[in-house]
């Protein structure tokens, strides 16, 4: 053909005739090597507490032709940003994220950030009088999902977890303010604040 274009060849190695008018020609020879494959590997990090929106993914990406872009949560030209390969501050639920090279190859993977624990609840205070006229007293803390108490510390008026507890309940209670402070294994914290009556 009459054209110094050929589109749509395989990977591998051509040889190219250009010849004049004249008949003079040269023989090229020109190699066509494909990219691999573009993919990218995950980390995900779920939500710490119920609804801090402070989920993770993290990107490594390899094959295709760098450089690369990414977009979360759409595909849109726009949306693509140049080497970016963590996203922070992620609420619960489901995204997905596109990555692509510098051909336009595109893939893309759906993800889960889990929900984070509720340390929500309230502190029960309770005045008992024994038999002798004594006053005593004891705070409870109960939370809305009792599922997450097995893997709580509780600190009274202390956010040290070496002086925390395992058990929910404190018992005689000086008058005053007081805190409870828990902690849960994933690092998610939540404090009460009450008052001791004297």
């Amino acid at each position: 053909p009459i054209s110094n274009v050929f589109d749509d060849l395989e990977p591998g190695t051509y040889q190219v005739i250009a010849q004049d008018a004249l008949g003079c020609f040269e023989v090229l020879e020109i190699t066509l090597t494909e990219p691999t494959v573009l993919e990218f590997s995950s980390v995900i990090t779920d939500e710490i507490c119920l609804g801090s929106s402070d989920g993770t993914i993290s990107l490594t990406i390899s094959g295709g032709t760098a450089p690369y872009t990414t977009s979360l949560n759409s595909n849109q030209d726009s949306d693509f940003t140049a080497n970016l390969t963590m996203y922070n501050d992620l609420p619960s639920g489901t995204h997905v994220v596109f990555v692509r090279d510098a051909n336009g190859c595109e893939v893309f993977e759906v993800f889960e950030v889990e929900a984070g624990v509720n340390l929500s609840g309230e502190v029960g205070l309770v005045y008992e009088c024994d038999p002798f006229g004594i006053t005593t007293n004891y705070v409870e803390v109960v939370f809305e999902d009792p599922g997450v108490a097995a893997n709580v510390l509780y600190g009274l008026d202390t956010t040290d977890p070496n002086l925390m507890q395992l058990e929910p309940i404190f018992n005689d209670l000086t008058s005053g303010p007081h805190t409870i402070t828990v902690l849960h294994s994933n690092g998610c914290t939540n404090s009460f604040d009450f008052e001791v009556e004297s």
